[in-house]
């Protein structure tokens, strides 16, 4: 049942309940728990209609009219007056009122409030430093057809924390690359908004629902080959960036943002370091290629 039903029945049960106003019963004999006394045929007090407790009278054998005691239970049973009568019916009104106004709250506005109290909490960190390796297809740089040659990939994850809630239409972005300049600070070389590849790319679709974490390709370095920044699109301000040859040392920071339509990750920073070496061991190439999350990234926001 969604919150409009809830709150549609919620309200039908307070209507019924307010439409038994209370009313003067003729008095009934009550007999107290375990004392056997009272008229042929009078009803045992745990048998006593619960209603009576606010809207009758009762004679009881024992304490004469009206009792001031319900036996075993110790509760207290008197006429209800009118000053009861007025209070009770205001309060059933009231939260008659309250819950009518919710449901149409509900119905008009669910999802709006559901996005700005209930959001997706996407973080993105950096997956391992050993990488993945794999088997790709490399043009050679003079043409002619693809070679097969052995490559590392290496990934950053995208994780919910709150994965009750799913982030919907979830991508990861490129903002920008920045390298060292003079003096060793670091400059912007590139801005802009572009997709980051998922790993196994062709197996989903550019915009994806993660509730369980999801992974991107950062870069790989491929034998004989270079440095590789994976993206989802073509763009040809990116190109000098993309691919770094075999030999020629990398030192960049790339800055990702994952945004979804419940909200935004932080801005988040990874320095690739590479000395422009290639090695088909994990352990050996773990000396050519250092990749980490800049811990305290303090570029700006979107």
């Amino acid at each position: 049942m969604g919150s409009v039903g809830f709150f549609c029945a919620l309200r039908r049960l307070i209507e019924r309940s307010s439409a038994l106003a209370p009313v003067a019963l003729e008095p009934a004999t009550l007999v107290h728990e375990g004392t056997g006394r009272g008229q042929p045929g009078a009803a045992r007090n745990d048998a006593l209609p619960i209603s009576w407790l606010v809207r009758g009278a009762v004679d009881c054998t024992i304490c004469g009219p009206p009792c001031t005691s319900f036996g075993s239970h110790g509760a207290r049973l008197r006429r209800m007056t009118p000053d009861d009568q007025f209070w009770w019916t205001w309060w059933v009104r009231l939260a008659q009122a309250v819950f009518t106004l919710l449901a149409v709250i509900v119905a008009l506005g669910g999802e709006r409030l559901k996005r700005l109290w209930f959001k997706p909490d996407l973080h993105l960190e950096f997956e391992s430093p050993v990488g993945e390796t794999t088997r790709v297809g490399v043009r050679p740089p003079g043409g002619g057809p693809r070679q097969d040659a052995a490559a590392r990939y290496y990934h950053v994850r995208l994780s919910n924390r709150a994965r009750w809630w799913q982030a919907t239409h979830a991508q990861v972005l490129l903002l920008r690359v920045m390298e060292a300049g003079p003096g060793g600070t670091l400059q912007t070389t590139w801005s802009g908004e572009i997709p980051v590849s998922w790993a196994w790319a062709p197996l989903y679709p550019p915009q994806r629902t993660v509730g369980p974490d999801a992974r991107c390709d950062l870069c790989s370095v491929v034998e004989g080959s270079g440095l590789y920044v994976h993206l989802a699109a073509e763009a040809a301000a990116f190109d000098a960036f993309r691919h770094r040859p075999i030999s020629q040392p990398v030192d960049m920071t790339l800055v990702l943002q994952a945004r979804a339509n419940e909200g935004d990750s932080e801005i988040t920073a990874f320095q690739i370091s590479w000395d422009g070496n290639w090695e088909a061991g994990a352990a050996e190439m773990a000396r050519h290629i250092v990749i980490q999350k800049v811990a305290r990234y303090n570029g700006g926001s979107r």
